[in-house]
Parts: C-alpha cells; sequence; structure tokens
C-alpha cells in the first residue's frame, strides 16, 4: 500500500502548502503544539466523481514553518527551499521533498463524520466501489437500523448512481434526521 502512495502527487503545490500554514499562523488557534495540523482536500476528478484526500502534517514541518525556514521554490510544486540548510533522511540539505512532511490519513477506515461513518471503499481508488459492498455494510451494521446501515459517505456517493440523485437526498435527509428510511 506504501508504495502505491508514493505514486500519488502531494495534495498541495508547495506555495498552497505554504499558502495554508500562513492562514493558520494567523488564525487564533492557541498551544498549536497540542493541536495536529491536517489538511483535508476534496475535489472532482476528470470523470466527475468527487475525491477525498487528508493528511497531517509533521512536528518537524510545524516547527521549521514557525521558525521561518523556508521560502518557496519557483522552480517546483513539490518541493520547499530552506534558508538554511536542515537535516533529512541523515542528509543536510537545503530543497526538500514536500511528502517528507506529510503523513497520510487514510480515509477507508471508519471515521466518525458527524452522523456518517466512511467504511464503504472510497471512489477512484485501486479497490472499485461495487455492488456487493452494499450487501457487506448491511451486513456488517445488520443490528443496527437502515438508516445507520446506509449512513456511510461513500455508500451514498455510489447510490447516487444507483438510485437517482433526488432518492439520495431523500435517504440523506434520513439520515440527517435520524428518522427511518421507509
Amino acid at each position: 500500500d506504501e508504495d502505491e502512495d508514493e505514486d500519488e502527487p502531494p495534495l498541495f503545490t508547495a506555495n498552497q502548502l505554504l499558502l495554508i500554514s500562513k492562514l493558520r499562523r494567523d488564525t487564533s488557534f492557541k498551544n498549536e503544539k497540542d493541536n495536529p495540523f491536517i489538511c483535508i482536500c476534496m475535489f472532482i476528478m476528470d470523470d466527475g466523481l468527487p475525491q477525498v484526500e487528508a493528511c497531517e502534517l509533521t512536528e518537524q514541518y510545524l516547527d521549521l514553518f514557525q521558525r521561518r525556514y523556508f521560502k518557496s521554490d519557483p522552480s517546483s510544486d513539490e518541493f520547499l527551499l530552506t534558508k538554511e540548510t536542515v537535516r533529512v533522511n541523515e542528509k543536510d540539505v537545503d530543497r526538500v521533498e514536500i511528502l517528507y512532511f506529510y503523513l497520510p490519513i487514510r480515509l477507508t477506515r471508519r471515521i466518525e463524520f458527524g452522523l456518517l461513518h466512511c467504511d464503504f471503499p472510497v471512489e477512484n481508488r485501486l479497490q472499485f466501489q461495487e455492488n456487493k459492498y452494499i450487501k457487506l455494510m448491511m451486513e456488517k451494521y445488520k443490528n443496527e437500523t437502515l438508516t445507520n446501515q446506509l449512513s456511510d459517505f461513500h455508500m451514498l456517493l455510489y447510490l447516487v448512481n444507483l438510485l437517482g440523485l433526488q432518492d439520495v437526498c431523500t435517504i440523506a435527509d434520513h439520515i440527517k434526521n435520524k428518522t427511518d428510511v421507509g
């Protein structure tokens, strides 16, 4: 699995990452060391399906950013220049690939999003979404109400193609209101 992640481009360009970091620094966050810096990127792929990716930035990144070590590299979207050399993988460097500072967050595990969970296969991944996963979800949550069985973010997106947007909106309304899907 980790080899697959290495081939994926970073969620943000180096300049975007610096901008996000500056915005975070300028907000009223207190005790930044106690609060993880998590970036979530939601976008629509070329085939029209939604994609969600997330990562946490390492403490080393946060420390170097706070000490203003970084400057943008106009020649590359995937590297940050450093104003002084830094130690990366036992080498002193003045240019760091931004993926080095990413801690990927897998969204395929059960993550609670308020009323929704996230167990169904994620769009645009190696594990394709198929009807068999609907059955597996129903079996996994067989002791829960139908509303709770259908309360999966990625399954709802998949169901739009099977049931249509209006029906999925109706299901989503039942999930939001915690009423039984009839």
